[in-house]
């Protein structure tokens, strides 16, 4: 049986017929393995799978990206359609485990969702039908576990981490799976010092921020269409705009930032709010309610947009003028700091991850102490927004000092000298 039968077999698509000729082409490159809970190209933008395209894209080796098939709808395409495998039907449901609480389940599995495994397990056999001599497993370091300890195989396998759920697992599990990678990639410096506070041993570490396409985060470029966005959504150009991009769930403090900026009720400002608005398995009905109801409480003040693609997002970068990452989970480094500071804008954010290494309060920022604190979360929305100047400066620092760094050809570089060295 020749390779595409026994792998379609398995339950492998590709968009690409002729990807299953040129597969023996990637044993030599690198594989990522993206997380099981979206696909490659996300619809919504997510994160880390618009990260996983970046990187692909500017690999200077071949590089095979392991996704899963949608399940209610053909995948999108995307620059590197000709370079994703897709698995379908990738979960296998665990007797009883549904019935167990979260805590038994990671200490069963050494993860809250064993109905996972399935899909790592199948990759780690693609990688041994393919012979992948590197393979980057993206934010889910159980997955690790499937593939061959480095020091029995040629294949060396890298953790890119992009929060901080290692520090979850039990000593025990940890020791087992960090025995799996040869490198861990961290997207800040302080979830990587947090996982070594905690987990002691690791070798072979490094941080590495995000990036994003400078030329398409180009604020030039978008002076026109951020005017059209503004007189669309009733925005006069004396109003200031504060942004918020991302999932709307509990511990994005998404909420919390609607309501403090109700109850701040400045003058001659709107905020906008831009993530899906349908339920997830990490929001609820109630929460959303209670955000729209919020919304409509403003009077026009609060615009909720729902999803915009990642395409058209730097259009409502330019339009605003402070970005809000009002994050109460732990993060690792939200690709939203990036992004608003690629085009230019000064960022309101929590201390979570490793914001505060890119946000600098006083000089391209200001910090929100707690966000679920709702009148001190007002009150310092009211007093930067009633300094326009400090904005304007703060801005202006961005574009002078913040924005180069920012390039993704800048972060790929560093990202493949680590995992090809």
């Amino acid at each position: 049986m020749n390779i595409r039968l026994t792998l379609e077999k398995e339950g492998w698509r590709s968009l690409d017929d002729d990807l299953w000729d040129r597969l023996a082409d990637y044993q030599t490159g690198v594989l990522f393995l993206a997380p099981p809970l979206d696909t490659v190209p996300s619809p919504r933008g997510n994160a880390i799978y618009t990260i996983i395209q970046d990187l692909a894209q500017r690999s200077p080796v071949p590089c095979l990206v392991v996704s899963i098939w949608p399940f209610d709808r053909f995948p999108s395409t995307c620059e590197i359609s000709n370079r994703i495998i897709y698995l379908q039907n990738p979960f296998r449901s665990v007797p009883f485990e549904r019935y167990l609480p979260y805590r038994l389940k990671r200490e069963i599995w050494g993860m809250g969702r064993p109905e996972l495994l399935n899909y790592a397990e199948k990759t780690a056999i693609l990688c041994n039908h393919l012979k992948i001599q590197r393979v980057v497993i993206e934010d889910v370091p159980r997955f690790g576990l499937f593939f061959k300890s480095p020091k029995n195989s040629k294949t060396k396998v890298f953790l890119h981490q992009h929060n901080n759920a290692p520090i979850g697992y039990s000593k025990c599990w940890w020791q087992k799976i960090k025995q799996a990678y040869s490198g861990f990639i961290f997207v800040s410096r302080t979830t990587l010092q947090e996982l070594e506070r905690i987990h002691e041993g690791l070798e072979n570490t490094t941080a590495i921020y995000n990036g994003v396409d400078l030329d398409q985060y180009d604020p030039n470029v978008w002076v026109d269409t951020a005017q059209v966005l503004k007189a669309a959504n009733n925005i006069q150009d004396n109003e200031l705009v504060v942004l918020y991009v991302g999932r709307i769930i509990p511990g994005k403090g998404c909420l919390e930032l609607v309501q403090s900026f109700l109850q701040a009720d400045v003058l001659d400002a709107k905020l906008v709010v831009i993530g899906s608005l349908s339920n997830s398995i990490y929001g609820s009905e109630d929460y959303l309610a209670q955000l729209k109801m919020t919304a409509s409480a403003s009077k026009g003040k609060i615009i909720l947009t729902n999803t915009v693609l990642q395409k058209d997002l730097p259009g409502w970068y330019q339009a605003a003028d402070i970005v809000a990452v009002p994050s109460i989970q732990p993060e690792g480094l939200p690709k939203v700091v990036t992004e608003a500071l690629a085009m230019g804008k000064p960022i309101m954010a929590s201390n979570r991850g490793g914001t505060l290494e890119l946000v600098r309060p006083g000089e391209n920022g200001w910090v929100i102490q707690n966000p679920t604190r709702i009148e001190d979360f007002a009150a310092l929305l009211r007093r930067v927004l009633s300094n326009r100047d400090e904005i304007k400066a703060f801005g202006q620092n961005v574009l002078e000092k913040d924005r180069k760094n920012m390039s993704i050809e800048r972060s790929a570089k560093q990202f493949f000298d680590f995992v090809l060295q």
